[in-house]
Formats: structure tokens, sequence, C-alpha cells
């Protein structure tokens, strides 16, 4: 959490400091902030992916539109029950170019991911025979890269209306993982080769692909 908290502060600082930078090149628009709410249905990990996208349009073209942006994207999904779920949080910084809206407009960056696996204490007790009784959660934490494609529209210079085709959101290395049953049950010089022996590292680096992710917000 201190990790999250302390790249979100530097990303703020930033943005700030490109706001105040009176070399940046001239926006002329009175608007060059915004924040989206997203949805997108379709992603590979789990579906029902919703958050927020604030941004910061820092660079303007010769004809004053808009053409490169840098934004923080932050993406929640949970599926299934009380005690067996999963959930998935990705917190994104990229920049976007901008070009004309019939084209798709590329934006790429670094990404932090948070995922979470619980399976229920019934579903455990049945496939152990009884001898672990308990809840079974596995957690990692990682740092990654993402790429994408899309398109955003500008309404009457207040609203924004954008649509990302696809992206590809790869984690490349793991900062933290946990699990109760491992962490308890096995020795340390035991633990990471049950990982990657087990289903768990295909979870670990699995590549996140999202398609048709829904954005609409305001600028401000």
């Amino acid at each position: 959490m201190k990790f999250i908290i302390t790249i979100i502060i530097i990303i703020i600082s930033n943005i700030s400091e490109l706001i105040a930078n009176e070399n940046v090149t001239d926006l002329k628009q009175n608007k060059n902030r915004y924040i989206l709410a997203s949805y997108s249905n379709l992603d590979l990990i789990i579906q029902n992916k919703y958050g927020l996208n604030f941004g910061f349009i820092n660079e303007y073209n010769i004809y004053n539109e808009p053409y490169r942006s840098v934004e923080i994207d932050i993406m929640h999904s949970h599926v299934g029950k009380t005690t067996e779920y999963m959930e998935d949080t990705r917190i994104s910084f990229y920049k976007r170019v901008i070009t004309k809206e019939i084209m798709p407009q590329l934006f790429y960056g670094c990404s932090y991911f948070d995922t979470l696996v619980n399976f229920g204490n019934n579903r455990i007790g049945r496939l152990t025979g009884g001898y672990y009784n308990s809840n079974i959660s596995y957690r990692f934490q990682s740092l990654g890269l993402n790429i994408g494609l899309g398109n955003r529209w500008y309404v009457n210079e207040n609203f924004i209306f954008s649509i990302d085709w696809v992206s590809w959101a790869q984690p490349i290395y793991i900062l933290n993982k946990y699990s109760n049953y491992l962490d308890t049950n096995l020795p340390v010089s035991e633990r990471d080769n049950f990982v990657k022996a087990s289903t768990l590292t295909l979870i670990n680096y699995f590549p996140r692909f999202t398609f048709l992710k829904l954005q609409i917000g305001i600028l401000f």
C-alpha cells in the first residue's frame, strides 16, 4: 500500500510540474484536464472491470487540437461469492498520442497489478479430505508494462467519449506474493518451488488483454 501511495504522489507531482511549467507548449484551451468513468466487459482475466481515469492534456498541435496527454487509469473487478472469489485491481500510468479522431490512437506506459484469489473452506475441505478446512487465499502484486489502441472524441469542448479497442497489460516483476496456506504449511525454501510447479505462476504472469473499454467524462 505504501508503494502505491508513493507512486501516485510521484505521478501527481509530475503532472503538477507540467501544469506549472511555462516552457510547455502553449495551452490555448482553458480546459486541459479531464476525468472519465470506465467500463469493460471483455477482459482476459476477470470481466466487468470498472474504474476511473484522470488525465491532463499537456501538448497541442499547431491547429490547437489535443496532441498528447498523460493519464492515471484505475480499474477494478470482483467475481465470485463471499468465500470464493477473485479480485483484480490495476493502476496504470500512460501517455496517449491523440491523432485525428478517425485514426486509432496509441497509448503506452506502466501498470501496477494487485490480484487476489480466495478458495472457500468447503471446497478445500473436500479436496484435502478434511485435512485442511479453512479458506485458502493467494495474493500477488506486480509491476509491468501496457500498450493499446483506442479512439477519443471531444464533444462541445466539454465532454469526452472514448473507446479503447484493445490493450495489453503485462506483469513483468513480482513485488510481493502471499498465501495463508503456503506461508503456514511450507518452509520458505519450498514455497517458490511449489508456486512454480502450480498454476499460480500462470496467474502471476498471464497477459491482461482488455477489449472495448468504454469511457465517458468531462473536461475542466
